[in-house]
């Protein structure tokens, strides 16, 4: 049986924003979105696309809620999957905040409705 190529390490973009925040910057969490193979002329690396939130307070819970539609626009050059990824943070004995991020799309009119859902 032959295994799934897995994705690059050396191209983990959170580990590299790690290395560059201070240390007590140790929280994070990653959703992926995609993982798509990239044309790299040594080989074909696999590329994992996703959101994170990097955070010096603990995580206690995390979500992602995807967004109903995809651009259907071929113009727009975006098809792909979009999604928001929330944390709730520890920030003290008994204060959560939660924290959002997304990426939209590049479909302009998609971009109001995701911002609606």
């Amino acid at each position: 049986a032959h295994s799934p190529p897995q994705p690059n390490v050396d191209r983990d973009q959170v580990k590299y924003l790690l290395s560059l925040l201070p240390s007590n910057y140790k929280y994070y969490h990653f959703s992926t979105i995609a993982i798509a193979n990239v044309s790299v002329p040594q080989n074909g690396d696999l590329f994992v696309e996703g959101l994170c939130i990097i955070s010096k307070y603990e995580i206690m819970h995390t979500n992602r809620y995807f967004f109903q539609q995809k651009s259907k626009n071929p113009e727009a050059g975006d098809m792909n999957a979009r999604m928001v990824l929330k944390s709730t943070l520890k920030v003290q004995q008994q204060i959560l905040v939660d924290v959002y991020v997304t990426h939209l799309t590049y479909d302009r009119t998609l971009q109001c409705q995701q911002v609606f859902e």
